[in-house]
């Protein structure tokens, strides 16, 4: 199961919870899955907004990009092949591509924050409510924006809050 929202002027204007048509081989799989998908969205519409003449709403440096997979998020930046990540290079060299043109920009974001948790998982009655308001914006304490600083692979050691992209076995 796979989940993610895209937001445009602090609400979401798309909101993704789908059961995922193949099985990762692990959580990092899995999180490259969940944002292949997110980015073949991102791409979407990010073209769209630009061909409509609103080229003011798409962020020249990629669109961000939250997960909870840390080593989804450090991989990015490598390229190498190791014992586990052969089994889904597919995945990765697509997001990776997507990545190297400057069209995403993926970051790690602690699980408590990841707004995209309410699409995939069963969370508590607060959790959910606390959750949905601050991603649609009716929250006075809504998600902060993401902190676009640091490069995926110092994702390892840092602590970002944003919300889009979560993936669950």
């Amino acid at each position: 199961m796979y989940g993610y929202s895209i937001c445009l002027f602090d609400g979401p204007i798309v909101a993704v919870s789908k059961k995922s048509s193949k099985v990762g081989t692990s959580s990092t799989h899995n999180e490259f899955m969940a944002l292949g998908e997110v980015a073949k969205a991102g791409v979407y519409i990010s073209d769209l907004l630009v061909e409509m003449e609103f080229p003011e709403c798409v962020d020249p440096e990629g669109m961000p990009a939250a997960g909870d997979n840390q080593t989804a998020t450090s991989q990015l930046g490598e390229n190498r092949i190791t014992e586990r990540n052969r089994f889904y290079l597919t995945d990765m060299h697509y997001v990776r591509e997507i990545y190297e043109l400057g069209r995403l920009r993926p970051h790690w974001v602690m699980g408590a924050q990841n707004g995209a948790d309410i699409y995939t998982k069963a969370v508590s009655r607060q959790v959910l409510l606390q959750l949905r308001d601050k991603e649609t914006g009716y929250s006075d304490d809504p998600l902060p924006p993401p902190n676009m600083t640091l490069t995926p692979l110092d994702a390892v050691t840092a602590k970002l809050i944003c919300f889009c992209c979560k993936q669950s076995m």
